[in-house]
């Protein structure tokens, strides 16, 4: 019981944390992801501007506070969705406790996305909860590949973010029904493939603006109720090496942080092992095979993203999040042992660590008044 109560608090420590950051961030973390939902497709086709291109169906202006109410609401979302989600894989018990607060008050996760309230890294962790708890009917390749193609159109980062994973996920369920794919279905999957590429490309191809800087903002100015920064609208004029230069000329900035980031991971080293544990029960060395190339797949991507774009804290927080969703998508195959994954109760060790990992949010480069990254 005693130990019951700690993680309880820890739980509720971390829940207030995240309205907290909420609150504290509300203004300055909106500020930059505003400018995206000024931009839609009236000027011709162009990348980051599928979200700007719906709101302008709604709303001719846009002010900061909707698109805050916007990321607020996915948030709400995103929290419904994983808790549904935790509750169909592990169940809301003693011994799954534990690696539901070191999921929940884990500073990587929601209060990650409580600090970077409206911008879109949100988007790929839904659409990622979706892949795990549809049913596989027919109709799901299809929904999942709408769903990634709309994650490209929003920000063609997704495609290292989180489709890799989301693509992973998709593997992992066909592989736990044990079903042998029919000639058509392998076709079909390779149509939603192709469907996802294709639009990647054709946003790296494509969705360079196609008007001079002062045309684009002055149609953002003419979406604005609130100001915002006029330098933003380089957004859509950097190109890859653009990006890389500013990235390197930031790493001395970045490498202040690494030692904090590196502590961070450490105290979740239950939550690593537990995924450790799920990776050694698996009962088929094929699909052991299957998981490891999968997850390296999600790791190089990751990889790519530090390379081009300096905002490690959001890139290292959302890494974290794929490696929780595919511990759940890993414990959907069969496995040699019950529960492989769950972290011991009663160890005092995990409840010093729990806590702090319940009392930590990150701070560095990434956080409201940091430089913002691009996503």
């Amino acid at each position: 019981m005693e130990f019951r109560r700690h993680y309880l608090g820890m739980l509720g420590i971390s829940t207030a944390i995240i309205v907290a950051l909420l609150a504290l961030s509300w203004e300055s973390a909106i500020r930059n992801p505003y400018v995206q939902f000024l931009v839609d497709y009236d000027l011709g086709f162009l990348r980051r501007a599928f979200a700007g291109e719906i709101f302008s169906h709604f709303l001719p202006e846009v002010s900061q506070f909707s698109v805050g109410g916007v990321g607020a609401g996915a948030i709400l979302l995103a929290g419904v969705l994983y808790l549904t989600l935790f509750r169909r894989d592990f169940g809301f018990t003693r011994a799954s406790l534990p690696l539901l607060v070191f999921i929940i008050a884990s500073p990587f996760f929601f209060k990650m996305f409580a600090r970077h309230l409206g911008y879109f890294d949100i988007y790929g962790f839904i659409l990622a909860c979706v892949a795990l708890l549809l049913p596989l009917r027919k109709a799901y390749p299809a929904i999942i590949t709408l769903g990634a193609i709309a994650l490209i159109l929003t920000h063609h980062l997704h495609f290292l973010l989180y489709i890799p994973l989301i693509g992973f996920v998709c593997l992992l369920r066909y592989l736990a029904e044990r079903r042998r794919l029919a000639a058509w279905e392998r076709v079909y999957a390779a149509i939603c493939m192709s469907g996802v590429g294709f639009a990647f490309m054709a946003v790296l191809l494509w969705g360079g603006a196609p008007v001079p800087r002062e045309i684009l903002l002055e149609h953002m100015q003419s979406r604005a109720i609130d100001g915002f920064d006029s330098n933003l609208v380089e957004i859509w004029y950097r190109s890859i090496f653009d990006e890389m230069r500013r990235t390197f000329a930031r790493l001395d900035e970045q490498a202040v942080f690494l030692p904090l980031y590196l502590l961070t991971l450490l105290i979740h080293w239950p939550l690593f092992a537990a995924l450790a544990g799920g990776l050694r029960a698996l009962k088929e060395k094929s699909h052991r095979v299957i998981v490891y190339a999968g997850l390296a797949a999600i790791c190089l991507g990751y990889f790519a993203i530090f390379v081009m774009i300096f905002d490690y804290n959001r890139w290292l927080s959302n890494w974290a999040v794929c490696m929780i969703l595919a511990l759940h998508a890993i414990s959907r195959l069969p496995s040699s042992t019950p529960n492989p994954m769950h972290i011991a109760v009663d160890r005092r060790r995990n409840i010093y660590l729990g806590w702090l990992v319940a009392l930590d949010f990150l701070g560095g480069p990434g956080t409201p008044g940091f430089p913002p990254g691009l996503l």
